[in-house]
């Protein structure tokens, strides 16, 4: 609901331990790129998200002009790129063009 403060579940080991990789590989690989994890963002006038696996907020961040989304699900080791409002696994390179920005599965799920 929009102006409501909604709780929600910040994820566990297997959730921080993936999104810590992302952030780690990024920053080693690319020193342009900032990875910044649970970063508040306005999508609308008044409804603000935390970036989480939700298809009706991937599609706001679509929406709001975001070039490139990615979905990791480290539970099923499962990654996914966002793209013209659907999400397509990807098997073994999470890969955008401008940047160029690229994690293999194992740069991302690595335990």
């Amino acid at each position: 609901m929009d102006g409501a403060l909604v709780k929600r579940h910040i994820g566990g080991w297997p959730h921080s331990l993936a999104q810590s990789n992302i952030i780690y590989v990024l920053s080693r690989k690319y020193r342009g790129i900032y990875a910044v994890p649970s970063l508040r963002c306005r999508t609308r006038g008044t409804r603000y998200r935390i970036p989480d696996e939700v298809l009706e907020k991937l599609q706001e961040y679509a929406a709001k002009g975001t070039p490139h989304i990615w979905i990791v699900d480290p539970r099923l080791r499962q990654m996914f790129s966002f793209q013209q409002n659907c999400p397509a696994e990807v098997e073994g390179i999470l890969l955008t063009a401008d940047p160029y920005l690229e994690l293999t599965r194992d740069d991302v799920l690595a335990a």
